[in-house]
């Protein structure tokens, strides 16, 4: 395969980026399907480079590098931007509706305390959920974490 088929293939991945955050991953990762093998964005773009390099067309080959260098970044930056977004956004919604349930069980609490006795189970569920409202919320900051410092992202991006 010659250099302009991988750079083609590289240069409309980098293009397009998911609708879904949560299936957006930076160009470190072997997401793309290609050729029946999963292979990374920059997987691709080194070998448009080094096909390039094979075919002995060193001027195409430093444009692809510098073009790949500069296209990768900007790439990785709104990917990072959206996974930011996207995870930041559930994790916020889970610990609304935790707090939620923590007033309210504090609200039930009060009620058992002066004057009804049958509402202890519903604090106690309250409780329950609000504590795994705020685990979820954990979760997806985690998941947010480890899409972008596992892969070595989030040292390098704002």
């Amino acid at each position: 395969m010659d250099h302009s088929f991988w750079w083609d293939i590289f240069s409309e991945r980098v293009k397009k980026i998911p609708k879904r955050g949560e299936s957006c991953r930076l160009s470190s990762e072997r997401v793309h399907r290609i050729e029946g093998r999963y292979i990374s964005l920059r997987d691709c773009s080194q070998k448009a480079i080094d096909a390039a390099y094979a075919q002995g067309q060193h001027v195409v080959a430093n444009d692809y590098e510098e073009q790949a260098d500069r296209l990768l970044e900007v790439y990785d930056q709104r990917i990072a931007k959206k996974i930011h977004i996207t995870y930041d956004r559930q994790s916020i919604k889970f610990l609304f509706f935790g707090l939620v349930c923590m007033i309210i069980s504090m609200i039930f609490s009060f009620v058992y305390v002066h004057a009804a006795r049958g509402v202890f189970p519903l604090v106690i569920i309250f409780l329950i959920a609000a504590l795994g409202l705020i685990g979820v919320a954990g979760f997806f900051i985690y998941k947010k974490i480890r899409i972008l410092k596992g892969r070595g992202g989030l040292s390098r991006l704002p």
